[in-house]
């Protein structure tokens, strides 16, 4: 957690340079907080799913998306949040148990170690594609989701309680009501989705 101060001195900076910057960065200081306090490795799918509604509730026009990121130690499937374009990524920070540091979280597609465009290289296709559990994800709704979590419906209970800490009360029936239609956007996967041989 001794980087977080850093990570979010930088996120703050990069917020005063864009639109709406405030309000994004108010909640990924919360979100990034509570997923470190909690160890919450792995948990990519809950995290953007979070920052895309409550950014959504902010009157922001983010997108939730799904595909491949690729890394200095290989591609890895994984859910972000875009905002005009620039990637917001809390959970990459924090790998699943036996997964590989691939480095620090992402805010307006600037790695918060360095403030400098991030190496990663998000919507990738590689010859694999995503994984049997995130062609899984890629394809449900938030409501079939969270139906598919343990605890059940974790990423409402989740959602609710980071507003709170932002000063927004959405509780978890409307967030169902509201968000539960919503499907992520596959990036860099069109092709192979289409049962065409991916790209070589």
């Amino acid at each position: 957690m001794s980087r977080i101060p850093l990570w979010l001195q930088n996120a703050h900076i990069a917020s005063l340079t864009i639109e709406d910057g405030k309000d994004i960065f108010e909640v990924f200081d919360v979100l990034l907080n509570m997923t470190w306090m909690n160890n919450w490795g792995g948990a990519c799918h809950d995290t953007s799913a979070c920052l895309y509604i409550i950014l959504s509730e902010m009157g922001l026009k983010p997108e939730l998306v799904i595909g491949e990121v690729m890394s200095t130690v290989g591609a890895f499937d994984h859910s972000w949040v875009e905002v005009d374009g620039k990637i917001f990524d809390v959970a990459v920070s924090l790998p699943d148990k036996g997964g590989v540091d691939v480095g620090p979280p992402i805010f307006s597609t600037l790695d918060l170690d360095s403030a400098q465009p991030t190496q990663l290289r998000y919507g990738v296709r590689t010859t694999i594609g995503l994984h049997e559990h995130g062609l899984e994800i890629a394809h449900k709704t938030l409501d079939e989701y969270s139906k598919m979590q343990n605890p059940n419906g974790a990423v409402w209970d989740l959602t609710s309680s980071i507003a709170d800490l932002c000063g927004l009360s959405l509780d978890t029936d409307y967030l169902k009501r509201e968000y539960g239609h919503v499907r992520r956007i596959i990036r860099g996967q069109e092709l192979r989705l289409c049962g065409l041989p991916p790209a070589p």
